[in-house]
Formats: C-alpha cells, sequence, structure tokens
C-alpha cells in the first residue's frame, strides 16, 4: 500500500511538469505555424522593394527602409527557438513597421501606373494580400492556443487592425 501511495504521489508531482511541457509545445507549434506566412511576406517584399531599388526609385530611402524590415523580420522569425514575451512583442513591432512602410511605398507607387516595373511588381499583389489573410488566420489559431493555455503574455497583440495592405490599381 505504501509503494502505491508513494508512485501515485510521484505522479501527482509530475503532471504538472508533463502538462507545462505540453502547453509549451502547442505554442511553440502555432508560432511556427504563423512564422512561415510571416516570413513568405517578407521575403516578397524583400524581392520587390529591391526590383524598386534598382528599376525605380520614388522614394530611395523608404525602400532602403522597407527592405531592411523584411530582413529584420526574416532573420527575427529565422532566431525564435524559444518564445519569450519579449521575442513575441519584437516580432510584433517589427511587422507593423514593415506592414507600414509598405503601405507607404504602394501609395507612392500609385503616381506611377503606368511604368511597366510598377504594373509587373502589382501583380505580386494579390499574393501578398492572400499572405494577409493567412497570416490573420495563423495569428488568430497562435492566440487563441495561448488564451486556452493561459499564456496571454505571449499573445501576438494586433493594435491597429486598419494597417492591412490593400491598395488597388
Amino acid at each position: 500500500m505504501k509503494i502505491l501511495l508513494s508512485l501515485s504521489f510521484l505522479l501527482l508531482l509530475s503532471i504538472p511538469k508533463i502538462y507545462g511541457q505540453n502547453v509549451e509545445k502547442e505554442i511553440q507549434q502555432k508560432w511556427e505555424e504563423l512564422a512561415v506566412p510571416l516570413k513568405t511576406r517578407a521575403s516578397i517584399i524583400d524581392d520587390f522593394t529591391k526590383e524598386l531599388i534598382l528599376k525605380l526609385v520614388p522614394d530611395k530611402k523608404l525602400n532602403i527602409k522597407t527592405n531592411d524590415l523584411a530582413k529584420v523580420i526574416i532573420l527575427i522569425l529565422d532566431s525564435n527557438e524559444n518564445i519569450t514575451e519579449a521575442s513575441v512583442k519584437n516580432t510584433f513591432s517589427k511587422n507593423m513597421d514593415l506592414t507600414i512602410s509598405f503601405s507607404k511605398i504602394l501609395v507612392k507607387l500609385e503616381d506611377f501606373r503606368d511604368n511597366k516595373t510598377v504594373i509587373q511588381l502589382m501583380e505580386m499583389l494579390p499574393q501578398i494580400e492572400g499572405l494577409e489573410n493567412n497570416i490573420n488566420h495563423q495569428k488568430n489559431m497562435y492566440n487563441e492556443a495561448c488564451k486556452i493555455n493561459k499564456r496571454l503574455d505571449l499573445q501576438f497583440v494586433n493594435q491597429n487592425p486598419a494597417t492591412e495592405i490593400k491598395v488597388q490599381f
């Protein structure tokens, strides 16, 4: 009987540890699923701005800033092995900066809508908009996992939903 009680006690002590590992695994998995479309979008924007820098320069400083932000997001997401509140906030902040900066580029390109380079680049916009939808879906799934597992400190909070990339020509 003593052995059975001892084993039961040991099992009870190990449950929180096992539960904690499952929580972290679930949140990590959702984070990795969110990272895929974020990195894809950053990579497309990186290519987009490189083309602008090479062929058409309505605002070289803005193009370079946006290009640099895209690279930073890719680096951040590649280096985030363990999710922390700081890494989530950093990713969120850089993602918002990239979205705003890229939106400014798109607005400036409206003056060049007859330019062949701009027309070719604008063909990428539906792909980017599709990625925005995927990012929002994955962000919601990730946030739900954080909420269910009581890790609200790790949520990817969207403070300004009006900054999504939506420009039409």
